[in-house]
């Protein structure tokens, strides 16, 4: 009677342990926050903004152009995760074009950082890449 107690926990263990984790990781459920589930977009506004150099305590950013925080940046859940930054109703320079940037983005696998790589219009020569951490 005790060893089929034994066996029968040992085989509810093995089983319970050999299944599927129902918890998405880190960096799965942050996408969906920053850009809704799979397949739709989520566009967003600066409202603020921190800058953390080497490790130092965080500063705040002031003095950001009203041409500059009203820029509409657009995160798609798609299979090339999408990104694409562009003028918002007060542009810096009439002749800029509307897209400022457009790339991919993608979190690291903690979570904690997203990555983006992006070309930039008009100011920078093709190819030059970005990235936010």
């Amino acid at each position: 009677m005790k060893n089929s107690f034994l066996i029968t926990l040992a085989t509810v263990l093995l089983i319970a342990s050999c299944t599927k984790s129902s918890v998405a990781p880190v960096s799965e459920t942050n996408g969906t926050f920053l850009a809704g589930a799979k397949g739709s977009s989520k566009k967003w506004s600066l409202t603020s903004a921190t800058v953390n150099v080497s490790g130092a305590v965080p500063q705040a950013i002031t003095g950001i152009p009203t041409c500059e925080s009203d820029n509409i940046f657009q995160f798609i859940y798609n299979s090339t995760q999408d990104y694409v930054q562009t003028e918002g109703a007060t542009m810096c320079n009439s002749t800029d074009p509307s897209t400022l940037e457009s790339g991919s983005w993608g979190f690291t696998d903690d979570g904690k950082s997203l990555l983006i790589d992006a070309t930039l219009f008009p100011t920078s020569s093709p190819g030059t890449n970005s990235s936010l951490l």
